[in-house]
């Protein structure tokens, strides 16, 4: 009986197919899509469950943006205000 248990254990534990990425996620369920409104939905629900990485903003330093040493404000008013 023990023997029985840790068996079933075993092959359960391998049939976890849930899917673990957003790719699988639309690998997993696109064979039950129909038409194309059922893949849009398909492919908001796995957004939905795995959503998109936010993209990594690289912070600079106020160095990395200084003015040239010939740099003139008034070269760039515009003539009326001359």
């Amino acid at each position: 009986m023990k023997a029985i248990v840790i068996f079933l254990g075993v092959i359960l534990a391998g049939c976890n197919s849930e899917p673990n990425t957003y790719d699988d996620c639309l690998l997993y369920h696109l064979d039950k899509a129909k038409t194309k409104a059922g893949v849009g939905l398909l492919y908001r629900a796995c957004r939905g469950k795995f959503p998109s990485p936010k993209p990594v903003i690289k912070k600079t330093k106020a160095e990395d943006y200084q003015l040239a040493d010939d740099f003139n404000i008034e070269d760039f008013r515009s003539n009326s205000n001359k």
